[in-house]
């Protein structure tokens, strides 16, 4: 130790000795290092119970101590789990290697033999301390990043949730979604609404990456996206084409893009009322119509994934949907998704299961489409959020 004291340090200290004069030379070792909240204790049982009921930073244990020697200390202190939160330096005149093994396997964070040189004391101190404040730091951050998540999640789940007036003679569609959320939080994106003229909207897409910003980009997309289509008008005053739309979205996804994150999008406009579909495919695979006479992927040119280049233009494709017919969209995870062997679930297993849906309800698709790639993956993990929109244009009465 140094010969003028330190300036006071706040770390909480219990000192478990039995020794008179071992005590008075750690006190006064602790004391020119600056530390000011020491408690001691003379036997291992007021020991025990004072690290049981007190928030320690450390405790400096002594082995040999009356009523209950400090290996039971240490078991006991352990055994409660109270080293989790308060590391425990064992401060013993016995050298035996096997009960320094002992210490340390109990959960000791460091051992020191007396006698200790007074800087080699500080010195192991300040290493336990530091260490301590290190693991409450990753501890707390890890706790921060759990609270994150979660409010991400639910930020997610409060984005995906789609309200739709029900079938009828003035909306004669029946839609149905399914978000199957992968462990990992993702930026999948599903959407479907209504504007003003009638018009059925819908996105389906993901955003790369995992994690808050993965969720904050996609609610950000979902924003401009609807923004955009409930809004914005052309240059004659009438609503803005989708093409347009998507190149508009694109270059606000572009500013301030500092991660590089890329949007995949299937953008869908509905007339109800004719069957009349306008689409596009940005990054996204082909979606499928399902009709009594089969199954037909709706395939077009595939645009650049928003976000990444401000000057990319996008080709809007057309389809007339006829009543009865069924439009399946979905991202490309139930593609890539695979199973213990590193099998992935593929498209050609895709496209029999939906050939077996072709009269089937859209909830009916989606459900069947969930079982399907759960039971394909079986007890593999699910890597990526499961997305799936299925939607049917209704016969005339």
């Amino acid at each position: 130790m140094r010969d003028t004291e330190l300036p006071p340090r706040s770390e909480r200290l219990l000192v478990v000795e039995d020794d008179p004069f071992s005590l008075q030379l750690i006190e006064m070792y602790l004391h020119k290092a600056g530390f000011t909240e020491i408690t001691v204790a003379t036997d291992g049982r007021l020991g025990l119970e004072l690290a049981r009921t007190n928030p320690f930073d450390l405790v400096l244990l002594d082995l040999n101590l009356p009523k209950l020697n400090g290996i039971e200390v240490l078991r006991r202190l352990k055994r409660e789990g109270i080293l989790t939160s308060t590391p425990v330096m064992v401060l013993s005149s016995l050298t035996d290697f096997d009960e320094t093994v002992r210490c340390v396997e109990l959960g000791a964070e460091d051992y020191l033999a007396k006698p200790f040189n007074a800087l080699l004391l500080q010195t192991r101190i300040d290493a336990c301390l530091e260490k301590r404040r290190l693991t409450n730091r990753i501890s707390a951050d890890q706790e921060q990043e759990v609270r994150q998540l979660d409010a991400a999640r639910s930020l997610q789940a409060s984005l995906l949730r789609i309200g739709l007036a029900p079938p009828g003679p003035d909306f004669p569609v029946e839609l149905s979604t399914l978000f199957e959320p992968a462990p990992a939080v993702g930026g999948a994106l599903i959407d479907a609404f209504t504007i003003n003229d009638g018009t059925l909207c819908i996105v389906v897409g993901t955003v790369s990456g995992i994690g808050i910003s993965a969720v904050l980009e996609m609610a950000r997309t979902r924003s401009l996206v609807r923004g955009f289509l409930e809004a914005a008008r052309d240059d004659d005053g009438g609503p803005m084409q989708a093409d347009k739309i998507l190149t508009a979205v694109n270059q606000e996804l572009c500013r301030d893009n500092a991660l590089g994150q890329s949007v995949t999008l299937f953008l869908g406009l509905l007339t109800p009322a004719t069957g009349a579909l306008a689409f596009a495919c940005v990054g996204q695979p082909d979606p499928c119509v399902l009709s009594a006479s089969g199954l037909l992927p709706l395939t077009g040119e595939r645009g650049r994934m928003l976000g990444l280049e401000p000057d990319q233009t996008y080709r809007i494709e057309s389809r007339q949907l006829e009543p009865g017919e069924a439009l399946v969209v979905f991202t490309d995870s139930i593609l890539t998704m695979t199973n213990a062997e590193a099998v992935p679930y593929g498209g050609q297993r895709l496209m029999g299961t939906l050939q077996s849906l072709l009269g089937a309800s859209p909830a009916t698709i989606v459900e069947t489409l969930k079982d399907e790639v759960r039971r394909h993956i079986a007890d593999g993990r699910l890597t990526d959020d499961i997305v799936v929109l299925a939607l049917r244009l209704q016969a005339a009465a």
